[in-house]
């Protein structure tokens, strides 16, 4: 049969497959047919239709096409995993009826790069008009049946458990839980005396865990396809799967819930937040936000829980920028579409604001990255960019330091600070910038120089060796050295002497804690400064214990075994993340403590930039004599909350970057 030859299509237009029914052995048929999509905005806030149709949401896979789609004009070469779900498809189709589906793969001329680039801007209208979202999660297998048996066992376990104090800013009740879930309160029901929990040991849970791990979880374009979707329904073989469940098992529940299906325990930040779990329950929670908006209660319980918590804002009001860092683990084919994939989901595009750049798959990838980051900076959002990018991301070198290249780096730095702190280093002023009119590849800022860096931490191996104590133990010991090292300059930055003690602690967390008490965290990172500096051959906890016990100021404290086991856990839960993103212990000439990018070094200097909550570290550019080179955020102990900006002379100045 001769292939198929696609017409072009008129603006507004879309082709929809008109598939035919069929069983295990026919042939693949369908008609093509060219409809006009309404250019109303669809989504799960309205009930209007006007075509029906259903939308595939699938793993493209292998570029290899070893199958096809016959009709009446013509064959379609097909990827396997098309195939494999329009022949799973068919199967419900009644004899002498049709299914018509919007599928990529068939519906959009794949050598047409023009076609491409228009239908790319309809698509979220394609996803958001469709009647329902038909998702591919492949072909069901024993493991497959295991996992949903044991994502089903643990929410109906662990929802009663309610929703932890700390995530929410309240304990949550069941019933809250299921409606921030989406689960319709009938289905809330307690397991019978016979449906117990299996220990975590239990390989099974593993089996659950990887299931997470099948692609469509991870891909980028499925967040949209699956947030504008006004109904979807998860396909795993034949089998229906409801998203909602899929959610709840992706949760986290009260302290007494014992398993968690998030992680297997990894050390490894990237780790963590590039799993399918993770991207999954994302992704959940913006469309779980966008059904509550619709009805009263559910639109009270979110207020509350978002004035309780900042980070739940997020799934309320994104903007693109936001949203390329949560997704940035999310994999897709091309890397121009890591752009393209997410602005119909952003506030900033949503609610009016000067569209991007159109989707464009000539150029050279480079060039995608910088007309976004030109543009990405001076929208809303503009100064997280700026916040999370840096020298140390070791970027293309044709990318400037101020930008982050979202289309290939997944790195990140305080990014949890970004999203839950209330640093202020820069008060509550309005972040400023332009691009300049020479070099649209430099900005420039409005920043007030704070010191130059005069001490790091160097030669830390920051290879996780399986128990964390050599890791945490050697970072701990080489804080404690630069601190010693400015004790004839700190009291210039920190003349009391309750406040200077503080510093190693404050900036060696990131101040990122949210457990204990300063005075535990303090007690903690002694026991750990103490323990650090023993012979490492003859060291012990007990040794370190008894030694901080003959502190004057510790014995006044009258702290019991029990706290100071809280200190020590506070304390490196909380320096646990900065050391691991890479930020390392330093002090500035004036005797200021931060934690700095890995690769600060001496001579750099701190600035507080106008509208960002972190201070910066910038190097002198050696190419451009006078202007900068972003190095990356830092922590500096005793300006995050903007007190510099009451010092005598403060007053932002221009600052280039390239």
């Amino acid at each position: 049969m001769a292939t198929y030859q696609y017409a072009n299509l008129e603006s507004g237009q879309i082709r929809l497959l008109e598939l035919l029914p069929g069983v295990d052995n026919d042939p693949l048929q369908g008609n093509l047919r060219v409809v006009q999509l309404s250019h109303q905005q669809f989504g799960p806030d309205t009930e209007k239709e006007t075509i029906s149709f259903e939308a595939l949401s699938y793993v493209w896979g292998s570029d290899s096409k070893p199958f096809t789609l016959q009709t009446p004009t013509g064959s379609i070469p097909l990827t396997e995993s098309l195939y494999g779900f329009l022949a799973r498809l068919r199967r419900e189709i009644d004899s002498n009826k049709t299914r018509l589906l919007w599928a990529d793969g068939v519906c959009i001329d794949q050598d047409s790069t023009l076609e491409k680039e228009v239908q790319v801007r309809l698509m979220p209208s394609i996803y958001s008009t469709a009647s329902h979202v038909l998702a591919d999660l492949g072909e069901w297998d024993p493991d497959a049946e295991t996992a949903i048996g044991m994502i089903d066992l643990y929410w109906r376990h662990s929802i009663w458990a309610g929703g932890d104090a700390e995530a929410y800013g309240r304990t949550m009740t069941p019933e809250e839980m299921a409606i921030l879930l989406c689960i319709p309160l009938d289905e809330l029901k307690r397991p019978g005396d016979d449906e117990t929990l299996p220990d975590q040991s239990d390989e099974r849970w593993e089996t659950a865990r990887q299931f997470f791990s099948r692609g469509w979880f991870s891909r980028l374009w499925v967040v949209q396809e699956f947030v504008l979707a006004r109904e979807i329904t998860f396909y795993c073989g034949q089998h229906h799967i409801a998203w909602r469940h899929l959610f709840a098992g992706c949760q986290e529940y009260g302290r007494d819930s014992k398993v968690s299906l998030l992680g297997s325990g990894s050390p490894n930040l990237g780790e963590f937040s590039s799993s399918g779990a993770v991207l999954f329950s994302a992704m959940a929670w913006f469309r779980s936000f966008r059904l509550l908006r619709r009805s009263p209660p559910g639109a009270q319980l979110l207020d509350d829980i978002c004035s309780r918590s900042k980070a739940w804002t997020q799934f309320t009001k994104s903007n693109l920028v936001d949203l390329l860092q949560l997704f940035r683990h999310s994999r897709c084919k091309l890397p121009q579409d890591r752009y393209h994939a997410l602005t119909q989901l952003s506030s900033d595009f949503c609610e009016g604001g000067v569209p991007g750049p159109a989707p464009d798959y000539s150029p050279e990838i480079t060039e995608i990255v910088l007309r976004w980051g030109r543009f990405l900076i001076q929208q809303p959002g503009g100064e997280n960019m700026l916040q999370r990018a840096g020298l140390w991301a070791a970027q293309d070198s044709a990318i400037p330091t101020w930008m982050q290249d979202f289309a290939n780096s997944k790195a990140t730095i305080l990014e949890l600070s970004l999203q839950e702190s209330t640093f202020k280093a820069a008060g509550d002023t309005e972040f400023e910038v332009s691009l300049c009119s020479e070099s649209p590849n430099f900005i420039t800022l409005k920043g007030w120089r704070l010191d130059e860096v005069v001490d790091i931490t160097r030669g830390l191996d920051t290879t996780f060796d399986g128990t964390r104590e050599r890791f945490i133990i050697d970072y701990v010991k080489a804080g404690c050295e630069v601190w010693a090292r400015a004790k004839d300059r700190y009291p210039k930055a920190y003349p009391d002497n309750l406040v200077a003690s503080m510093a190693p602690v404050e900036a060696m967390c990131a101040n990122t804690n949210r457990g204990p008490p300063l005075w535990k965290l303090l007690v903690g990172y002694w026991y750990v400064a103490i323990y650090s500096c023993m012979p490492e051959e003859t060291r012990t906890w007990e040794q370190a214990a008894t030694k901080l016990g003959q502190l004057e100021w510790f014995r006044g404290l009258d702290c019991t075994h029990e706290e100071l086991m809280e200190g020590l856990q506070g304390f490196i839960s909380g320096m646990c993340i900065p050391m691991m993103q890479g930020l390392r212990p330093a002090t500035t000439q004036g005797g200021y403590f931060a934690n700095a990018p890995s690769i600060t070094v001496l001579g750099d200097e701190i600035w507080i930039i106008k509208g960002c909550r972190l201070p910066m570290v910038f190097r002198k550019s050696r190419e451009h004599p006078g202007m900068y080179q972003l190095v990356g955020s830092c922590y500096c102990y005793g300006v995050m909350a903007g007190q510099m900006l009451e010092k005598e002379g403060f007053k932002f100045e221009d600052i280039i970057v390239h």
